[in-house]
C-alpha cells in the first residue's frame, strides 16, 4: 500500500528503512485513549477483520485461509473508535486511510470502518464488522468498494472451539480493479491440554466465478508456555482451473 514498497531503500514510511540485511517493518504505531467506556485509537494499527491474525503467535495455524490472503486489509491507519457502555456489546467506528498503507494516502484511500461484537451467552459471541468507501491500493482508488465479515465464536466445551466466518468483498473499478468474492470459512479447535492441541479448517471460497477450497490439519504441541512447533498439512482444490495440490508444513514459535 506504500508508493515503492516492493523496492528495498526507495520506498516510503517503513518501507524506506532499509538498516539491516533484512530490512525494518513497523507494523503497528498508534497511540490510544480510554476514558470511561469509550476508547480511541489513532495510528497505524492491526485491522479488527477475520479469526486469522498478522501475529504468527495468535494463530493456529501455519498457513491462512483464502479470506485472509484476499479479503481483508491487515493494517490501517486513522482512527478507530470503541463503546463498551452497552451490557454485552462493544460497538466500533471510525475511518482509515485505505488498506495496508502507512502514513500515505495511495489512491487517495478514504474509507469508513466499523461494526460490532455481541456476546450470545457465556461461550458463544457474535460479530460483525465492515469498510465502504476507496480502498486505496486494492481497488485502484474506487469510490464504491465494500468489505465485509461475520463471525460467529463457540465454546462448545472446555476444549472444543468451533468458528464460523463469512466474508464478502466487491471492488468494482473498470479497467482497474473488479474483484468479487465471498467464503465461509470452519474452524475446528481442540485443546487435548496446555501442551498439546489439534486443529481443523475448512474452506469455501470463490473469486470472480471461480470456486476454490482448502482444507488443514494441524497440531499445536507447546513444549514450554511459550515455545510451540505448528506441523500442518493442507490440501488445495479448484476443479474450474484444474487446481489440486497438497502441501505440509511446520514452524517454531518462540515468544518473549
Amino acid at each position: 500500500g506504500n508508493p515503492n514498497a516492493g523496492v528495498r531503500g526507495f520506498g516510503t514510511w517503513d518501507a524506506s528503512l532499509d538498516h539491516s540485511e533484512y530490512g525494518w517493518a513497523v507494523p503497528q504505531l498508534y497511540a490510544e485513549l480510554a476514558y470511561y467506556d469509550w476508547s480511541i485509537k489513532a495510528g497505524h494499527f492491526f485491522s479488527l477483520f477475520g479469526y486469522e491474525a498478522v501475529a504468527s503467535s495468535r494463530n493456529f495455524f501455519y498457513s491462512h485461509s483464502y479470506a485472509f490472503s484476499n479479503n481483508q486489509a491487515l493494517t490501517l491507519t486513522g482512527l478507530l473508535a470503541s463503546y463498551t457502555g452497552y451490557e454485552n456489546w462493544t460497538l466500533y467506528g471510525g475511518w482509515t486511510l485505505g488498506w495496508d498503507t502507512g502514513f500515505d494516502q495511495l489512491n487517495q484511500g478514504n474509507n469508513f470502518l466499523g461494526g460490532f461484537s455481541y456476546a450470545l451467552s457465556d461461550w458463544a459471541q457474535f460479530s460483525y464488522y465492515a469498510t465502504y468507501g476507496n480502498f486505496g491500493w486494492r481497488d485502484g482508488g474506487d469510490d464504491n468498494s465494500i468489505q465485509q465479515i461475520a463471525m460467529l465464536n463457540m465454546s462448545l466445551t472446555d476444549q472444543l472451539t468451533w468458528v464460523i466466518q463469512l466474508d464478502q468483498l466487491d471492488t468494482s473499478n473498470p479497467g482497474v480493479s473488479e474483484f468479487d468474492t465471498i467464503g465461509l470459512t470452519n474452524y475446528l479447535i481442540y485443546r487435548f491440554s496446555d501442551m498439546i492441541a489439534l486443529g481443523g479448517r475448512y474452506e469455501a471460497w470463490k473469486a470472480d466465478g471461480v470456486s476454490f477450497f482448502e482444507a488443514t490439519g494441524g497440531v499445536n504441541i507447546y513444549l514450554t508456555e511459550n515455545l510451540v512447533f505448528r506441523p500442518e498439512v493442507r490440501q488445495d482444490w479448484a476443479p474450474g482451473i484444474g487446481l489440486d495440490e497438497d502441501t505440509a508444513a511446520i514452524d517454531v514459535i518462540l515468544m518473549y
